[in-house]
């Protein structure tokens, strides 16, 4: 592994946006970057925290509508989706239940 300095990231959580600066690290022959930090705050699709990834699938299937999903999900916590963002994530089900 290679340090390959500080990247900044934006993380949608439960109590609202946050602006994280976290380490990135490659291997020698691979393109493609590896944060620790991501791995430990268990995001989901890069930018989500798990519980608003969670919230956002499970108010999905609870309303009409993407849209929908997004003025709930905005009223029960800080977290705001754009409703693409949230259909989209609307197919991780399965993958929400490691969170």
């Amino acid at each position: 592994m290679r340090y390959k300095g500080q990247k900044d990231t934006d993380i949608e959580s439960r109590i609202g946006g946050l602006d994280l600066e976290r380490g990135h690290y490659s291997a020698l022959a691979a393109t493609a970057g590896f944060f620790p930090l991501d791995q430990q705050l268990e995001l989901v699709a890069g930018h989500w925290s798990c519980g608003v990834a969670q919230d956002a699938v499970w108010i999905s299937g609870l309303v009409s509508s993407y849209a929908a999903a997004q003025v709930v999900l905005a009223r029960l916590s800080c977290a705001n989706l754009a409703t693409t963002s949230i259909a989209a994530g609307a197919g991780l089900g399965a993958k929400l239940e490691l969170c």
